[in-house]
């Protein structure tokens, strides 16, 4: 049994089945890409009193290759913009922050990364360290135990071995957009907090203000730049560093070269570091305000959401946000074992896509300004339209309208719904799902967004070849191409099918795109265009091209309608 909080009884009947289709699923990617390995679902004892406290999140953070599911132990809100976590090595395309197998940390990073497959973008990281400043992540990692780490999605903490037999404890909890540390060092020990801005090769800004305790910086490292055609040189992560105490001493660096006394720096690789009186025992509380618009929003998000240095409430309150948030759904008959995957993975499924409005306002990523509304980034659609977009339906119907609004302004902005934005286009995967999510919205009855423009931005994508259609082959992840859209619609149109012999995952982009012309009919019919309904209802069928009927299988075709090798065109399989 289920029940869906401020529902009545005959609503919670009529949702039922949609509902346990969406669990069954979500149950399934759980058991499977977010099964932990090595005794991470036993690493931490809770006493479990709150359904938060079901939340494991280990799970997913261990093993590798295809078993490695991806996931990081984020301190955050649901859909928030900003996540916080231990960094136990350096993240790109391929690698998360954290791994259970690890057992040192070089910083505590705030990260927009979503997953493996999928790079950061305007990250600011961390570290306590002692006596002596040390910057590159190899000198400054700190060996910690498993016993000695505590995580959730409202709070985490570690002791560290920061050399010569002596600890730092961190604890940090998270706004919106802002993180709240608190770093615990021995006595008799000088205290240093380094931030680091940028990497190698990564040009960057930061500025210590000594007077107002405060650290302000930019870092504009933005690794879908490789996937996707738009430059953005706008593009920047904003950061207000603020300390409760006032620095003993503070200094820039750049590379390896360190510059005390120096407030600021910019160029490849920079980053500035504070310290503190020694002997001294209270800890040090650190605020991250952090922004895509500018280092003024940072300040204003940190003032907004963190107005005085009360750790406990800040922690109480992201606890109450994430209780109330996953009693949505409540379960019986579930095993303790069952109730943590289950509670986890819908910890997982709120996290994404991210909410990018800072008071009122957003930082576009498709025509690299600044607007006024609400948005949202780093939709995973080909992977989540098929099952989590329509659990949101039921457990965040709230935030449906603003997801689909976001998807439409990127349209009016950039040209094209995106596939998965990071936070601009990537052209990553096959189809145009992004018109699946406006057609479950229209379907199941949400009218926040204008109903023609919806139509609009799904017929571009249901009509209109993107840019070089028939002289690309659409690699998935081909670096620097136009927005890829449908890719092979031009054959399409023209054969009923896209050749393989044409365009890469010919049949896989073809199944895919059946089905999307499906869901633009039904945006079709809810916009009043009963003809067009028809016409993509009808060329929805077309997957009957593709079905060998002496093999019993779907199989691509070349361009002159012979069948292709039964393992070519099709995307993550044969």
């Amino acid at each position: 049994m289920f029940l869906i909080a401020n529902l009545s009884a005959g609503e919670n009947e009529r949702l039922m089945k949609k509902f346990l289709s969406c669990v069954v699923s979500l149950f399934l990617v759980c058991c499977h890409l977010y099964g932990a390995s090595d005794g991470a679902t036993s690493a931490q004892s809770v006493e479990r009193k709150e359904v938060v406290d079901w939340v494991n999140p280990y799970i997913g953070t261990a093993g590798g290759g295809s078993d490695y599911g991806g996931t990081m132990p984020l301190v955050t809100v649901p859909f928030g913009m900003t996540n916080w976590t231990a960094q136990t090595r350096q993240n790109k395309v391929g690698t998360t922050s954290y791994a259970y197998e690890d057992n040192t940390i070089s910083g505590f990073i705030g990260t927009h990364q979503p997953a493996i497959w999928m790079g950061d973008y305007g990250y600011v990281t961390l570290m306590p360290e002692l006596d002596t400043l040390k910057v590159t992540p190899e000198e400054r990692k700190q060996a910690f135990a498993r016993s000695d780490e505590r995580t959730t999605p409202y709070y985490y903490s570690v002791i560290t071995d920061a050399g010569n037999s002596k600890q730092v404890k961190t604890e940090l909890t998270a706004t919106d957009h802002c993180g709240l540390l608190r770093f615990t060092f021995p006595p008799n020990s000088k205290p240093i907090v380094m931030i680091e801005a940028t990497r190698k090769a990564i040009p960057g800004f930061v500025q210590i203000d000594a007077k107002h305790s405060e650290i302000v910086g930019y870092n504009p490292d933005r690794i879908d730049t490789v996937l996707g055609p738009l430059a953005l040189p706008n593009f920047k992560g904003y950061f207000v560093v603020r300390f409760k105490d006032r620095f003993a001493e503070y200094g820039t660096y750049q590379s390896e070269s360190v510059r005390a006394g120096s407030t600021s720096t910019n160029g490849t690789n920079v980053g500035a570091y504070v310290g503190f009186e020694a002997n001294s025992v209270a800890p040090i509380d650190v605020q991250v305000g952090t922004s895509l618009i500018s280092i003024d929003q940072a300040r204003a998000n940190l003032n907004a959401e963190l107005p005085d240095w009360n750790f406990n409430a800040i922690e109480d309150d992201l606890k109450a946000i994430w209780n109330k948030k996953l009693a949505t759904v409540t379960i019986d008959g579930a095993s303790p074992e069952q109730k943590t995957i289950f509670y986890t993975g819908l910890y997982h499924a709120l996290l994404y896509p991210k909410s990018i409005s800072e008071q009122g306002r957003y930082y576009s990523a498709f025509d690299d300004k600044v607007h006024r509304g609400d948005s949202y980034t780093a939709y995973s659609l080909w992977d989540t339209y098929r099952a989590e977009n329509s659990l949101l339906t039921i457990i965040a119907p709230e935030r449906i309208d603003g997801m689909v609004n976001a998807l439409l302004q990127d349209y009016q902005q950039g040209g094209w719904m995106p596939k998965w934005p990071n936070p601009s286009y990537t052209n990553i995967m096959v189809g145009t799902p992004a018109d699946s999510i406006v057609a479950e919205a229209v379907t199941k009855g949400f009218h926040g967004f204008d109903y023609q423009l919806a139509y609009r931005a799904v017929y571009k994508d249901a009509m209109v070849p993107p840019d070089g259609d028939t002289t690309r082959r659409w690699f998935d992840r081909e670096p620097h191409t136009p927005y890829e859209a449908r890719a092979g619609l031009t054959y399409f149109k023209e054969l009923g099918f896209i050749p393989v012999d044409k365009t890469a995952e010919a049949a896989s982009s073809a199944l895919e795109e059946n089905y999307d012309d499906w869901a633009v009919a039904q945006v079709a019919k809810a916009a009043g265009k009963t003809a067009d309904a028809k016409f993509f209802l009808n060329r929805s069928l077309g997957y009957k091209n593709l079905f060998n009927s002496a093999t019993g299988f779907m199989q691509a075709r070349n361009s002159d309608g012979s069948w292709a090798s039964p393992k070519d065109g099709w995307t993550e399989g044969d």
